[in-house]
């Protein structure tokens, strides 16, 4: 016999229950959303390690004695190759000077850090070093952080490809501190950088000012969502460390000098190391092995060298010179990356502002009379040069080998910078080329 009918089950006529929106936040819906997004990303867990925020660079000068707390903000962009994560920062408690690529500090000193993502809503992620909220970085050394976490989430932090971050770094300690030097000041520049002296790591605003002299970490690296993502190394003096002469703009991502503008075209990530002054025998000397311990802390896939013109102020000999580059580019840390090198730009007087060819002359001085010789050999090209050779002694002079600028317009002030307009004729003259 057949049993009683089983009974049937009605639309129910109550709500769905939901989480009432008064207990999921503004920023848990923000990373929430993200989440969902990156699962239908392309190339999910396909990675490449390498630097993952670009303006970032080793210090080129040394403050004044630091009354703490002080607080620098500083802009950075994410790679344009796919969205970051992994983030560490990468601190050295040195910095580049004429007398020496990696001159000590004299003191240790402290930091904490946080990056703020998005820029503008108040959410700050703290960097940490084996748990700890800040750090002393040894004088002469190489401090690497714990992976960043997501404030919100407790997961590691993604930042989406071509994204702005500010990141904040609070000096802690008294005395001098490794500072990084700007072609100008933040209001000329026209970008966010400032610094404030109280503790505004996360909290509170920080306007741009005039001073040129910034703190923050001296590189970021991690993972970048891409299979075939790139991030370079720009060894470089002044015109490409600091962007000297470039004092009246920034490229398209905030870089300064025309390497930086140059890979701001692509949005690609970079390092600095140099400053104003630096020779080719700075590196090679006494500051090699702080250098190739900071080398040894990176991922990164390209290196790009523009440095050699000090060492003919400095009179050093083309041998000499050439025998630098090679030791340079032979670095270990260096295998296995592809080598791009540019040739070198003139130095020259003029008798009315640069304004025009026929009131220049080439200078002369110390070994300067063979840079022909140099910009041919690196023509070769040179026999480490497995990337590219950017010709941008023929986009800056008047013609090969001529020791004085192209004008005009005015490319320059002092005969050794190329100033904005010319920074900016470089790097859209060059085409870097796909992998």
């Amino acid at each position: 016999r057949r049993g009683p009918a089983a009974p049937v089950a009605l639309p129910s006529t109550s709500p769905p229950r939901r989480r009432p929106p008064d207990m999921v936040t503004a920023a848990q819906a923000y990373w929430l959303n993200r989440k969902r997004r990156r699962a239908r990303n392309e190339g999910v867990g396909v990675r490449t390690m390498g630097i993952v925020l670009n303006r970032v660079q080793t210090p080129n000068s040394k403050s004044a004695s630091v009354t703490p707390p002080f607080t620098t903000l500083k802009h950075h962009y994410a790679s344009g190759d796919g969205d970051v994560t992994d983030i560490r920062c990468v601190d050295v408690g040195w910095y580049s000077v004429p007398s020496g690529a990696a001159t000590l500090l004299g003191n240790d000193h402290t930091v904490k850090r946080f990056l703020e993502y998005p820029v503008g809503s108040g959410v700050f992620h703290q960097f940490k070093w084996s748990g700890a909220t800040s750090v002393s970085v040894p004088d002469g050394g190489v401090v690497k952080s714990d992976v960043l976490l997501n404030s919100v989430t407790g997961q590691p932090l993604v930042i989406s490809k071509d994204d702005m971050v500010h990141e904040r770094t609070v000096i802690l300690s008294s005395g001098p501190a490794p500072a990084i030097e700007q072609a100008s000041g933040s209001i000329a520049l026209g970008i966010p950088d400032g610094n404030v002296a109280a503790d505004r790591g996360d909290n509170g605003s920080i306007s741009a000012g005039a001073s040129t002299a910034r703190f923050g970490a001296t590189a970021f690296v991690g993972a970048i969502n891409s299979a075939s993502a790139r991030s370079f190394v720009i060894l470089s003096d002044s015109i490409g460390s600091i962007g000297s002469g470039d004092v009246s703009g920034v490229g398209a991502k905030g870089g300064s000098g025309w390497p930086a503008r140059f890979l701001d075209r692509y949005s690609l990530p970079y390092f600095k190391i140099g400053g104003g002054g630096v020779s080719l025998y700075n590196i090679t000397g006494t500051s090699l092995a702080r250098i190739e311990a900071l080398l040894a802390e990176l991922e990164f896939s390209d290196v790009l060298m523009q440095l050699g013109l000090n060492d003919h102020t400095n009179s050093r000999t083309e041998g000499q010179i050439q025998g630098d580059m090679v030791t340079i580019m032979g670095l270990a840390a260096f295998d296995g990356k592809l080598r791009h090198q540019s040739t070198l730009l003139p130095r020259s007087d003029s008798s009315n502002g640069f304004v025009d060819v026929a009131g220049q002359t080439a200078k002369t001085d110390g070994t300067m009379s063979v840079l022909p010789t140099t910009n041919a050999y690196i023509r070769g090209p040179a026999a480490y040069i497995n990337g590219q050779l950017f010709e941008v002694a023929d986009i800056g002079m008047s013609a090969r080998d001529s020791g004085v600028w192209a004008a005009p317009p005015a490319p320059t002030t002092d005969g050794v910078h190329p100033n904005t307009a010319m920074a900016a004729s470089i790097a859209a003259s060059l085409t870097l080329d796909a992998l």
